[in-house]
This record gives structure tokens, C-alpha cells and sequence, in this order.
């Protein structure tokens, strides 16, 4: 079975009612709870895990939970069938035995029919009945390549291996030096951003899920670029305000910033009031910030599609203040470039593939909300 079939499989799920969503929701740690005792008790558990640290399955388990919340109530089921060969591959490249997944489907099958007494479940066990009848077309599908690096102008595709060299060795010194050479020869901050960085983050990423590259080196390689963030701003020309106030952040649970902080800091250089919140913002705190600096425009970065369900629940709750009937909500991240239905399911305005695109469509908007003079 090839992607589009198994897409098509999954869309014939049937939609899980508004209450068995909220219930499967607020039960999710104590499901994942269950589940982490159950597979941690077995016998053969180090070898269904590949002698990781059974912190790692842990996690695995309330990401799960989180992504599956996240499915069924925007009924996200083109995603579903997307994201599981991608959490095959990434894990078994870990370590993981392709065995590991029934196991921990059929333990969630089993919380689900334990915790959720009372609630419509037969949906959500029909879905999981789908996955485990899926299993070796998921196996088939997460041994076929991954996607492709991003797209890099043939002139500077050699300075960005090189870079990508120098994060991986951690070399900040060089990897800076790369980095002012590139905007002194180019004169631009947005090409450094959309050819250099952006791309080389996104293949260290897929890098990693292939087990090329360790969790360290991929925490190494993002400190690298946090210090070039920091430092290539300096002496680069902001333009006065004059677009709009802005707000940047993360979803709640988001770890990956760069982004985000690319965002905000092209924003603030195009003429917008920028306030950038960082990774793993609280909703309500977002929603405060809102309330007290009053902006026309949002931007939430996501990268992990377990953080859909926060997203879609913040938006909502902006919607339905009269205060932020004028706030323009746009949304990017690889979880959109590779699902862009999405975008229209969470309830956003609008999204962006890439910074040049965010730089356009901002523009855009200058005229067009309630709070520019």
C-alpha cells in the first residue's frame, strides 16, 4: 500500500464525538500512565525498546496521547496516516523493533476501554483497530526515503554543507564567521535565514530521525545557531515601527525556537512592534499578552503535530474575545508545509511556507487591521 492509499484508508475513520474528544483528552496522562506501567513491566521490554533509556518510550507514550487528541478532535485523519510511518522510522532508526508498536497500541486499545467507562469510544477504538491492521503497511511505508532537504540556490548550497559541518562540530566561531560573510556579501539577513540556516536545520533534523546524528549533536547544532542569532543582528539597520504590533511565540509544549525567533526578529527589521515570547508558551500567557499589548497580527510557529490540539484551543479562545475580533493568526512550521489542511482545521488566517512568504503576506495586512492609527 502505497501514501495515498493508506490516506484514502484513513479517511474512511469515522469522527469521534465532541465528548469521547474531551474525555480522551482529560484522561490522557493517566492513559499514559497505564501504558508506561504495562510495557514497563514486561519481560522482552529491552528489546522491543532497543536498550534505551525507558524515558524514551515514556515520552514516546505522552506524545502519543498528545498527537492522538490532537487527530480526533479536528478529525485529522490525512495526518494520522502521514505521522505513523514517520514515528516508525524515526524510532526504529533509534533502536526501536517494528514489534514495539502493536505492543503499545493494543496497551492503549486496552486503557482506552479502562479509563473511558461511559464515553462513545467505539470510534476511537475503531481507529485504533485501524493502526494496528495498518501495522506493515506502516512498516513498508517508514523504509522508503524521507523527505527531501529544502530547496538551496545552487550558488550557496556548498556554504551551507559547510555549515552544516561546522554546527555538527559545533564550531560556533567558524559557523559565525560563515554567517557575517554570507550577509556582507549578500546584504541580507533573509537570505541568510531562508538559505543558510533554515535549510540546514531542517536536514540536521531529518539527519537525527535517521540516527546520523545524536540528540547532542542536534542540541549542539541548535546552541550554535542561538549564539549567530544573537550576535548577526547587531549593527543590521530596524526600521521605526509603522506596520502594526505583532506578536511571535511558540505553542505550549514547543521546543523548537529558531524559527520562531527568525520571525520575529525579520518582523521587527520590516517595520512591526514585535514581542517574541519563546519556546513552550502558556496559553494564557499568550492570550495576557493579548489582552495588554493589543496587536493586529499573531504568529504561532509549530513543529510537533502533538501540539495541534493546544494550538486549535488557543485559537479558539482568541475567536471568541470581541477585543481580538481584528487579530490576523497566521501559523507555520513543518507540521503545515507537510499537512497544509490543517492550516483551515485550527482555525488560522492564514500560513506561510517560508520566510520570504511571511515577509509578503505581513505586508499585506498593514492596511487591513483594526489597530493601525
Amino acid at each position: 500500500m502505497n501514501l495515498e492509499a493508506l490516506i484514502l484508508s484513513a479517511q474512511e475513520l469515522p469522527p469521534v464525538p465532541l465528548q469521547a474528544c474531551h474525555a480522551y483528552h482529560e484522561a490522557e496522562d493517566e492513559m499514559s500512565g497505564k501504558v508506561d506501567v504495562e510495557l514497563a513491566g514486561r519481560t522482552d521490554i529491552m528489546q522491543l525498546i532497543g536498550n534505551n533509556p525507558l524515558q524514551m518510550m515514556y515520552d514516546n507514550h505522552k506524545h502519543h496521547a498528545a498527537f492522538m487528541a490532537s487527530v480526533f478532535s479536528i478529525s485529522g485523519y490525512e495526518l494520522l496516516a502521514r505521522t505513523i510511518p514517520w514515528v516508525y522510522r524515526a524510532y526504529s532508526a533509534h533502536g526501536f523493533s517494528y514489534d514495539y508498536f502493536p505492543v503499545e497500541l493494543r496497551e492503549w486499545k486496552v486503557a482506552v476501554l479502562d479509563t473511558l467507562t461511559g464515553s462513545n469510544t467505539d470510534s476511537i477504538v475503531a481507529i485504533y483497530d485501524w493502526m494496528l491492521d495498518k501495522h506493515s503497511d506502516m512498516v513498508a511505508l517508514s523504509t522508503r526515503s524521507p523527505s527531501h532537504p529544502m530547496p538551496v540556490s545552487e550558488e550557496w548550497l556548498e556554504v551551507k554543507n559547510t555549515f552544516i559541518d561546522g554546527l555538527l562540530e559545533g564550531d560556533h566561531r567558524s559557523c559565525m564567521e560563515l554567517a557575517r560573510h554570507y550577509v556582507k556579501s549578500t546584504g541580507s539577513i533573509l537570505s541568510l535565514y531562508q538559505q543558510i540556516i533554515q535549510p540546514a536545520m531542517y536536514e540536521i533534523g531529518q539527519l537525527w530521525e535517521q540516527a546520523e546524528v545524536s540528540f547532542a549533536q542536534e542540541h549542539l547544532a541548535s546552541a550554535v545557531i542561538t549564539k549567530i542569532l544573537l550576535g548577526i543582528s547587531d549593527g543590521q539597520p530596524y526600521s521605526p515601527p509603522f506596520r502594526g504590533k505583532a506578536v511571535v511565540t511558540t505553542s505550549h509544549n514547543e521546543f523548537h525556537e529558531i524559527g520562531a525567533w527568525m520571525v520575529a526578529d525579520l518582523l521587527e527589521q520590516d517595520g512591526w512592534e514585535t514581542q517574541y515570547l519563546g519556546t513552550n508558551t502558556a496559553s494564557g500567557d499568550v492570550l495576557q499578552t493579548l489582552n495588554d499589548f493589543l496587536p493586529s497580527l499573531l504568529i504561532i510557529s509549530v513543529t510537533m503535530s502533538f501540539n495541534l490540539g493546544d494550538v486549535r484551543t488557543l485559537i479558539r479562545t482568541i475567536r471568541h474575545n470581541p477585543v481580538h475580533a481584528g487579530v490576523t493568526i497566521l501559523v507555520g512550521g513543518r507540521v503545515f508545509i507537510d499537512n497544509p489542511e490543517l492550516v483551515a482545521k485550527i482555525g488560522a488566517d492564514l500560513f506561510a511556507a517560508n520566510l520570504d512568504e511571511m515577509l509578503r503576506l505581513t505586508r499585506a495586512l498593514e492596511h487591513q487591521n483594526g489597530y493601525l492609527p
